[in-house]
């Protein structure tokens, strides 16, 4: 969607922060941690290696992981670090396949060494688009780089304190560093390489991930999804998240900074493709299905797309309130009605007068309003959705 697209010019509704009705999910879900087996290699990379492999796309910088934060004087900290050989923290890469590896830890740092290496850092308006810049088989575009409006040229900001030597490398750029520049491009960073080997999937990434991540600003389930499961339906996703009737619907102009509001479409999408294998943690069910449609190919994705899409549309003319609980736009009946619409093909009686029955039977209040992510409450409020909307008892 262009900007020119994007919805919400005036709204009616609050146009900040979306506030949803699902008491179970935001609570620490207290489940047994799973046991993993794990290989864990740690490797030595130098600085021309790692440069290689981002370029190449060996190492990938997945186009949904937290935007590139540090400023310049923290990256040369870390450039001045590596020249002097002092140490710096090791980086965790997952490994996907052979040659191929996604940055679960250390992102900042790797893309420090990259934009000193070609000699370019990006201004403080380009760092929230570099997930649409870095490219899905290697490095920024050189078109890009050059682009003088987007990243400056990457100068080592180490000054001192005033009546202190100014810092030999102030002011260095690759390119002038001399002798130290193959020094620089010798030094070593330690990454270590986790492949998961039992159970099958990528559960142990997510666990690691969160763990490595729960300093300083958390990161949000639906972050960490974001990051690890990179596909065509999260792009997707992404999209659909901008339709001015979704915006609309729940109550919200803007995206939701946490991704609270992709997360609710992922995981509508998850139950209606998956709600019979459904088991708590919703977290862990909800990774386990971003993980599976990294497979899916662009039939599966847009289908899924078109029929949510359609399904929005038509909901987009019933009054909104028969999504709400306590005025508050409620995931678990919003979920029902689509996983139940979607089950049963499309083509049920999706009007006012249904749904508001459907809020009225007490079976689907009670799935609705307590314990949301127990097993039992999540089929027994797809299953009263169907019977309403497609009139089976």
């Amino acid at each position: 969607m262009t900007e020119q697209q994007s919805p919400l010019a005036s709204f009616e509704i609050d146009p900040f922060e979306l506030d949803v009705f699902d008491p179970e999910t935001d609570e620490a879900e207290n489940v047994p941690i799973t046991e993993y087996d794990l290989v864990s290699t740690p490797n030595d990379f130098n600085v021309l290696t790692i440069q290689n492999f981002l370029e190449t796309g060996a190492v990938k910088v997945p186009k949904y992981q937290r935007n590139f934060v540090w400023d310049r004087p923290r990256a040369s900290k870390l450039i001045e670090s590596l020249i002097l050989g002092l140490p710096v923290p090791q980086v965790f890469l997952y490994e996907e396949a052979r040659n191929s590896f996604q940055i679960i830890d250390g992102q900042q740092r790797l893309m420090s060494i990259y934009f000193f290496m070609v000699g370019r850092f990006p201004r403080k308006a380009a760092k929230p688009r570099l997930r649409d810049f870095w490219g899905i088989q290697g490095a920024i575009p050189n078109s890009v780089l050059q682009n003088d409006e987007l990243f400056e040229p990457f100068k080592l900001a180490l000054p001192t304190p005033d009546g202190s030597p100014m810092n030999p490398l102030h002011g260095a750029k690759y390119e002038t560093l001399g002798d130290k520049k193959i020094q620089l491009g010798m030094r070593t960073l330690r990454n270590v390489i986790i492949k998961q080997v039992n159970p099958e999937g990528r559960g142990a990434v997510y666990e690691i991930f969160n763990r490595l991540n729960t300093t300083g600003v958390n990161l949000t389930p639906q972050e960490i999804r974001m990051s690890l499961a990179d596909s065509a339906l999260m792009e997707r996703i992404i999209d659909l998240n901008l339709s001015e009737n979704w915006r609309k619907l729940i109550g919200a102009a803007t995206p939701d900074p946490k991704l609270k509001d992709i997360e609710i479409i992922l995981r509508v999408l998850a139950m209606a493709d998956d709600s019979g294998t459904y088991k708590p943690s919703m977290v862990r069910f909800l990774n386990r299905y971003a993980d599976r449609t990294r497979k899916y190919d662009r039939a599966d994705v847009d289908s899924r797309a078109r029929f949510f899409e359609d399904f929005i549309a038509d909901v987009s003319k019933i009054d909104r309130t028969v999504f709400l609980i306590s005025g508050r736009f409620s995931v678990p009946v919003f979920e029902a009605i689509y996983a139940a619409y979607w089950q049963g093909g499309g083509g049920g009686v999706l009007n006012e007068v249904t749904l508001r029955k459907l809020m009225q039977d007490p079976g689907f209040v009670s799935a609705t309003s307590d314990k949301t992510t127990d097993t039992k409450n999540v089929g027994e409020r797809i299953k009263l959705a169907r019977q309403h909307l497609f009139g089976t008892r």
